[in-house]
């Protein structure tokens, strides 16, 4: 597992550099275990003993910079991995009954990599503070089907910002819009576009009302472009909001009252796509509840502070 890093600092608070780690990969028990497994009779999975060990060489470059005095700072990393005798699967489909037998073998050529930055500036307390984010990943991805090899290309790329004000002793407001797009290309001749957008953002709010009360919030908006492999489309909106009251001596008590999910749409929500299938999967969530609670903080030691 060799490492390497190379780190140079210009001026302060100013950081660049570039790391390399190599890691192996081993095969499960499971993985080489020559038996084969009959639970599921549609879909059949049998190990191989002559597995190799993979190999992972991992490069990453990163940037930070924070001026204190203008209270910015912007961050960045980019990686990319390079896998070899990657172990992926071979498939063979019987169509006259629809069965599956899938096993493990090595590959080369997979590979992957991922980008990240920020940039945040903030101006105190009662004025305006803002940044965007920026961000991907994506990856070749290499399999067997029917004695054929194939390559799936994969890549998301995402753009978020972020505006908000707060005031120590009154408010804190804050709304962060986001953009993003993927796209899925596999050298099957499908026919299919898995190629989508998806948008929407959060915001979450807080207010100081008087008699010690205080109203927040908070609204996450999921939503992403219907594909053709599907009928229908699943789209999040997850509203929380909460009211309180803080009383007796010290405000050692608190009543609150929050309802969670608003418009009962929370949802668990996954997608998938690969060479050889396309997947939305729903479950269930704890969707909308009513909540009414009371807090008692207290400290019996003589003298010493509340807890």
């Amino acid at each position: 597992t060799p490492t390497a890093q190379l780190t140079f600092t210009p001026k302060a608070q100013t950081n660049i550099g570039i790391n390399y780690r190599g890691t192996t990969r081993q095969p499960t028990i499971n993985q080489l275990q020559p038996l084969r497994d009959n639970t599921d009779e549609l879909n059949v999975f049998i190990g191989n003993p002559n597995l190799k060990v993979g190999f992972n060489h991992g490069i990453s470059i990163y940037f930070n910079q924070y001026k204190v005095l203008k209270q910015a700072g912007i961050w960045g990393n980019f990686s990319y991995n390079i896998m070899e005798n990657a172990i992926t699967q071979t498939n063979t489909t019987d169509l006259s009954t629809g069965k599956r037998t899938y096993s493990p073998v090595n590959v080369n050529g997979n590979r992957s990599w991922n980008l990240w930055s920020n940039y945040n500036k903030s101006n105190g307390n009662k004025k305006p503070y803002y940044g965007v984010g920026f961000n991907g990943n994506g990856s070749k991805f290499n399999n067997f089907v029917d004695g054929e090899k194939v390559t799936t290309d994969y890549w998301n790329l995402n753009l978020e910002m972020n505006f908000g004000i707060y005031s120590e002793e009154k408010y804190s407001f804050e709304i962060s819009p986001k953009i993003g797009y993927n796209s899925s290309k596999s050298s099957l001749p499908t026919g299919i576009d898995n190629n989508y957008f998806i948008y929407g953002g959060r915001s979450e709010g807080t207010y100081r009302l008087p008699w010690k009360m205080e109203v927040n919030f908070d609204i996450n908006i999921d939503l992403r472009q219907r594909i053709n492999a599907f009928a229908t489309n699943t789209n999040l909106v997850v509203w929380n909001a909460g009211l309180w009251k803080k009383f007796l001596k010290k405000d050692a008590g608190k009543l609150s009252f929050t309802v969670n999910d608003i418009l009962n749409d929370n949802k668990g929500f996954t997608r998938t796509i690969n060479s050889t299938y396309i997947s939305d999967d729903r479950f269930q969530r704890i969707s909308r509840y009513f909540l009414l609670r009371f807090e008692w903080s207290f400290n019996k030691m003589p003298g010493g502070e509340q807890k």
